[in-house]
This record gives structure tokens, sequence and C-alpha cells, in this order.
């Protein structure tokens, strides 16, 4: 039971730290009249369900390769932090692009997937070298625990963009924690695999 808790609390830590930037794109959709709350919520399930399978399928080629080395993959979340750090430090550190205008007669859902895909080659990064070093039924547990927070998070976007004063507060620093969070993950990647 203790170690169900663990596996719930790191998926919901492995959550959020990839995807707090995706938290601003989604209040940017809902901020967005051309966007209405059911496309962006089933847009952003397709858009993590897309990343989830594509992160289990990397991590699947993964089998191949000795455990000892799977744990090395930890060193891309450290990566992908420390670049997030240092464009922190020069100025880069922006919040991503605000989605723009559906146009082309594209369903508002597949507007909402196209950029949660295109915003998540860090939770690839992050969920590859989890995934390659847990069992089938504990990456499933991650699944779902994913699923709940994908709702949450549209929830959550929702709310804070109508809370009149926490909104420009969230969207000013929340994108500063988001490079510790991957460290972390990494750090804990290489703790799991023996590597430290």
């Amino acid at each position: 039971m203790h170690s169900l808790v663990a596996l719930i609390a790191l998926s919901a830590a492995m959550f959020a730290a990839t995807n707090l930037d995706g938290l601003f794109v989604l209040m940017a959709f809902y901020a967005d009249p051309a966007h209405r709350g059911p496309q962006i919520v089933a847009g952003h399930y397709l858009g993590m369900g897309i990343l989830f399978g594509a992160s289990l399928a990397l991590s699947l080629a993964a089998l191949a390769v000795p455990p000892s080395a799977i744990g090395w993959l930890g060193l891309v979340p450290i990566g992908l932090g420390l670049k997030k750090l240092w464009d922190l430090h020069a100025g880069r550190g922006a919040q991503p692009a605000v989605p723009g205008d559906p146009g082309g007669g594209v369903p508002g859902a597949l507007v909402v997937a196209a950029v949660t895909v295109a915003n998540g080659g860090d939770n690839i990064g992050v969920y590859v070298p989890q995934f390659a070093i847990y069992s089938g039924r504990q990456v499933l547990v991650m699944g779902l625990v994913f699923a709940v927070f994908t709702g949450l998070w549209c929830a959550l976007a929702s709310a804070v963009l109508a809370h009149p004063s926490w909104g420009p507060a969230i969207r000013a620093q929340g994108h500063r924690w988001v490079p510790w969070g991957l460290i972390a993950l990494g750090l804990w990647t290489l703790f799991e695999a023996g590597i430290l």
C-alpha cells in the first residue's frame, strides 16, 4: 500500500512538473472565445493520450537496453530543466506562445490537441525513462493518475483564469518552478535506477 501511495505521488509530481507550462496554454485557450470548454477538455485529453502512447512505445523499445543503462535517461529531464533555467537566466523563459485562432475549419479540439503535443517534448523526456523502469501495472497506475490530473488541469486553468488575483500572480511566477521540478524528477530516475 505504501508503495502504491508513493507511486501515485510520483505520478502526480511528474504530471505537474511536465505540465505547468501547459496550464498557461490551457488558460490561454479558455480566454479565447473561439474555443469552448468541452473542446478544450477533449483536445487536452487527446493530446495527453498521444504523449502517453508515444512515451510508452519509446519505453518499450528501451527494454532491449540493460536496466542500468536505462537509468541514465534520467539525465534527459535534468538537461531539460537546466536548459529551462538557462533560458530564464538569458531572458528567454517567457511563457509558451498563446494559441491563436483555430482557422482553416479545424475543429477546436484538434487545435488544443496539436498544441498540447507540440508543447509536450519535456513530457516524453520525463515519461520514457520512468515507464522503462516500472512494471506494466505501475505504468497503468501512472496513466490513471495522468488521466485524473488532465481533467484537474482543465478545471484548474478555467478556475484560475476566472480568479481576479490568482491568475496574474501565477502567470507571472509559475514558469520559474518548472525547471526545478524537471531536475528533481531526473534525479529521482537516477536514484530509482541505482545510479545515485
